[in-house]
């Protein structure tokens, strides 16, 4: 399962070899409702995963594509399947960085910069000796995983993305599977395989808050102003999802 937010009070959940649902989110004076508003079918692919790109959402349609919606259900597949692209491997994670371009993530470590309108892969990078298991951006900067501590950070620089520093993290926590940063940039949310989170200052590496409530491996991470709370959303293969206040919004 993964989920993201479109538009100020919508979300998306990607529920794998099922379908991406998009949900109205309506706020009572006690509570949030949630109602189903679309559904888009989807099959097993090498991940699960889908973003928010403007008013479009991005989800993979192939393990080498991945398919644009519009909010009229106009779509577009984008193909991956380039000569300098296939010796990488499956894809394997994306993130949308800056306008028009996205972070791809393959199965043999590589990482690869591609812009989306002009169909062209930018950068090509060799970043890990195993596959890279999730990416996230803010602003200028991208956060990369694999199965091995450390995750790590880069920058944009002269239109390329330069390796800054890297995180690393217990290795009793396993593979590091999902990466979120907050909605202000300072912290970075990590999610494991063995079912915790840890919060990071994005700056010092330190670690902020450890969440051990899931007991099986984190599938996705998404931290969303929602009715201006920053809520941290957790997705577990134990079958459950938690919602984090961490900053104490009212």
């Amino acid at each position: 399962m993964a989920l993201g937010q479109i538009g100020n009070d919508d979300i998306f959940v990607h529920v794998r070899a099922f379908a991406v649902l998009l949900i109205r989110v309506t706020k009572s004076k006690k509570a949030l409702s949630f109602e189903i508003a679309n559904k888009w079918p989807t099959a097993h692919y090498g991940f699960c995963r889908t973003i928010a790109s403007s008013s479009d959402l991005v989800m993979p349609c192939d393990n080498t594509k991945l398919k644009v919606v519009s909010a009229n259900d106009d779509e577009k597949t984008i193909d991956f399947s380039s000569p300098d692209l296939k010796e990488c491997g499956v894809l394997t994670c994306f993130c949308l960085f800056v306008p028009n371009l996205l972070v791809l993530g393959f199965e043999k470590g590589a990482l690869a910069v591609f812009d989306m309108h002009e169909s062209h892969c930018m950068q090509k990078e060799e970043l890990f000796d195993e596959p890279v298991l999730a990416c996230a951006s803010h602003g200028d900067c991208v956060a990369l995983s694999s199965v091995k501590s450390p995750f790590k950070i880069l920058r944009l620089e002269n239109k390329k993305l330069i390796e800054q520093h890297s995180i690393s993290y217990p290795q009793s926590a396993r593979g590091c599977e999902s990466l979120c940063f907050s909605p202000c940039g300072k912290q970075l949310a990590s999610g494991y395989w063995d079912g915790s989170v840890r919060i990071h200052s994005v700056r010092t590496g330190n670690v902020r808050v450890l969440v051990n409530l899931h007991s099986s491996l984190i599938t996705y991470l998404c931290w969303a102003s929602v009715h201006r709370k920053r809520l941290l959303f957790i997705c577990s293969e134990d079958m459950r999802l938690s919602i984090w206040n961490l900053h104490k919004d009212p």
